[in-house]
């Protein structure tokens, strides 16, 4: 899509042979996007297709000028491939349609911490507070923890939901703590996004 756009693209290789892709969508329109989905392909050096994942972002809506996070997994990669490509495909979010869930604005994080660990595998946390600010309840409600290099480029990404299944009430906190296991080059600096969605009353 002509506005939508992926940047910070990097990857690597875990201990289980599994190959990670991550990056970050840009929605530089002026409408917000809803589940964008990203799909990367690996070529061989004569152009043939290796293998294919696609994904979604780490928050489901993507408003203008925001910057979404993702992480795809191929499980069964090719032993080694010569390139790749990345395709993107979005969808126009209605804002005016009640049938549609809309994004919650009352959600933010707070008393973010950052530490770096370096033993037993675990190479970073990120810890704080969830919390709904808002005068409504939320649903969904997700945490999303970037790690970016010196090049800007983003070296992990998790994006877990926080309080699964339940609503957050106005005033309410939750705690969250994110465990970095793999990184793809040296953390210089993070981002921490929420996002959830409005509770019909």
């Amino acid at each position: 899509m002509a506005d939508l756009f992926i940047q910070g693209v990097t990857h690597r290789i875990d201990r289980q042979d599994y190959l990670h892709f991550w990056g970050e969508v840009i929605n530089r329109g002026e409408s917000t996007q809803r589940w964008v989905k990203v799909t990367i392909r690996l070529f061989d050096a004569d152009g043939v297709v290796l293998g294919e994942e696609s994904d979604i972002t780490a928050l489901e809506f993507t408003l203008p000028q925001m910057h979404n996070p993702f992480h795809i997994v191929f499980h069964d990669p090719p032993e080694s491939f010569a390139r790749y490509n990345l395709d993107i495909a979005g969808r126009l979010h209605d804002a005016d349609d009640p049938a549609v869930p809309q994004p919650y604005d009352g959600l933010r994080a707070e008393r973010v911490h950052y530490r770096e660990i370096g033993r037993a595998n675990l190479e970073c946390t990120l810890m704080g507070n969830l919390v709904n600010g808002g005068d409504a309840p939320a649903s969904h409600c997700k945490i999303v923890g970037t790690m970016y290099d010196a090049d800007e480029r983003v070296i992990s990404v998790l994006s877990p939901y926080v309080r699964s299944g339940n609503q957050m009430a106005p005033g309410d906190s939750a705690f969250f703590e994110l465990k970095y296991y793999l990184l793809s080059g040296t953390v210089v600096r993070h981002t921490v996004q929420v996002q959830g969605r409005q509770v019909k009353r």
